[in-house]
């Protein structure tokens, strides 16, 4: 297991020191897969307690299909996090996309920083949808000449969610280091957030941005290559392919969806000096404990 720079395939590593935790739970709009949206609200739980407070069925059903979720609570098991928060965005057909990201904003800067850094994970009920119409709005894959700014077309088109953690970014780091857990989702927020600095008259404090996943793929990469500043980017391989639960071994960097900030949290276990095998045996015992 080690942590690599995205664009440039030489080790890299997180911030040294001790990561708050927050997760973004919910669903977009576009969003209509009721058991993504349960699937939310067990990471949550599962994260915060290590429990499942659903039904039997449910719970066989999310052990045999594990979440990335049971990732992240290892390293909190192992090397435990300053502090665990969770936001939850309940899906919204209308809402004002300034209005929110003011939200964002008001949020970023009055965030208590517990440790060294923050690490922002999402579990959202989203679908493609949304992340290529805010990508389109934004004007980064076509040449926009529509009168309306950017904060009409997303409100048309994105989400509240993703809106808001734009807004908490921009604010956040100018205060303190943040890493966003994730993938296609993650990029996303740091396009908007980029999109929408001229706006609010601001500068992005970049050299405070990291973005850590569990992919490094060309989707990614392409919507990296939009902002106006190379991203500081990692992601982090590993496999299970030695694990004693068959529901695990096919757990690796190539197939499974970056949930719940689990890319993060295997990069914030190489910057801890945990090896795989450690990783490998507190997820191990997670399962056999639900």
């Amino acid at each position: 297991m080690q942590t690599y720079n995205i664009f440039t395939n030489t080790e890299d590593s997180l911030p040294s020191g001790k990561a708050d935790f927050l997760l973004i739970t919910g669903a977009t709009k576009h969003c209509e897969d009721e058991k993504e949206l349960l699937y939310s609200q067990l990471d949550s739980q599962l994260l915060k307690t290590q429990e499942l407070l659903s039904s039997l069925q449910t719970n066989e059903e999310f052990t045999h299909s594990p979440s990335p979720v049971i990732i992240t609570r290892a390293l909190e098991n192992l090397n435990g996090f300053s502090a665990i928060e969770r936001l939850n965005f309940n899906a919204q057909e209308s809402f004002d996309a300034k209005d929110i990201f003011g939200q964002g904003m008001d949020f970023g800067k009055s965030y208590e920083l517990k440790g060294n850094y923050l690490i922002l994970g999402e579990s959202i009920a989203c679908s493609e949808t949304t992340v290529k119409e805010t990508i389109l709005a934004l004007g980064y894959e076509s040449q926009d000449n529509e009168e309306r700014n950017s904060f009409e077309k997303l409100t048309e088109v994105s989400d509240a969610s993703l809106v808001f953690c734009a807004g908490f970014l921009l604010e956040a780091t100018r205060r303190f280091h943040v890493v966003l857990a994730g993938g296609t989702l993650m990029a996303t927020i740091l396009l908007i957030a980029d999109a929408l600095r001229e706006d609010v008259l601001m500068r992005i404090k970049h050299d405070n941005i990291t973005l850590a996943t569990l992919n490094n793929n060309s989707e990614l990469q392409q919507i990296l290559t939009k902002l106006s500043y190379t991203p500081h980017a990692l992601y982090t391989e590993f496999d299970f392919k030695d694990s004693e639960i068959e529901a695990l071994r096919c757990f690796n960097s190539k197939n499974l969806l970056d949930r719940c900030g689990a890319g993060a949290a295997l990069a914030y276990a190489t910057t801890n000096s945990l090896t795989q095998a450690e990783v490998l045996n507190e997820v191990e015992i997670i399962i056999y404990c639900l």
